[in-house]
């Protein structure tokens, strides 16, 4: 009569056969889970435009400007900022526009530097101010005329916000190789190698000291100015798409 129980061979069959199903397995629910964080971190990037269009219909057709100076600090687009480094979301020239209720990236892992903590950033320098609109860019140190929607060449086509952090890139003075928490990204010319828009869905940065780059396999979020959410990879964003008025290829 046999004994109740596994022999030895059934239990390592059964064994191999949960290995086998697990390393199928694996890869679907990852897929399935940045995919999931994914969609969560567009319906967020998606709130920063419906907030913008609700700013500007408020402000005679005009954009937040990005960042200035006053009493008690640093007023960003994403909050005030205080000397001491503290951020008040409520205080954002968003913030009465529901980006103060903005949550976080799923995804996003960044030190504290100069953002909100979401992972989110703004154009600054061609919607939230003119400073990289003229030719060669212009040299005040104030940031003054943000973009009027209405005279936007193609708003379908002009990024707003996009996912963004700053990589300390270990080749820059005092670069500590860690990444920090922006609220602001520029055009692709600007970048040096070391993108201000962050591809971090579905994909790994991958940092080459040699040739002192950084090349991201991911998907970057961006609103439009027309309000719609893409993902998009490094190689399909272009300069033109930051500015007003590109010129004409």
């Amino acid at each position: 009569m046999r004994k109740n129980g596994f022999t030895l061979v059934e239990l390592l069959t059964v064994i191999a056969i949960i290995a086998i199903l697990y390393a199928i397995l694996l890869p679907v629910i990852k897929t399935a889970k940045g995919a999931a964080f994914q969609y969560n971190a567009s319906q967020g990037i998606r709130q920063l435009g419906a907030a913008t269009a609700i700013y500007a219909a408020d402000s005679d057709d005009t954009a937040p400007l990005a960042l200035y100076a006053d009493a008690e600090g640093l007023q960003a687009w994403f909050g005030l900022r205080y000397p001491s480094g503290k951020v008040d979301r409520e205080m954002g020239l968003l913030g009465p526009y529901g980006a103060s209720q903005l949550r976080k990236d799923p995804v996003h892992e960044a030190h504290e530097w100069f953002g909100d903590g979401t992972g989110y950033g703004y154009n600054w320098g061609h919607i939230g101010s003119d400073a990289h609109e003229t030719d060669p860019p212009g040299s005040s140190i104030f940031l003054e005329n943000p973009a009027r929607i209405s005279q936007l060449a193609d708003p379908s086509d002009t990024i707003g916000f996009a996912t963004s952090a700053y990589f300390n890139a270990p080749w820059l003075k005092g670069g500590d190789g860690k990444v920090y928490d922006c609220g602001f990204i520029y055009q692709t010319s600007m970048w040096h190698g070391n993108p201000s828009i962050d591809f971090r869905h579905q994909g790994h940065r991958i940092v080459d000291l040699k040739l002192r780059e950084v090349r991201d396999e991911g998907n970057a979020l961006v609103v439009l100015m027309d309000g719609h959410v893409k993902a998009m990879k490094m190689g399909q964003i272009k300069d033109g798409m930051f500015m007003r008025n590109p010129p004409r290829s």
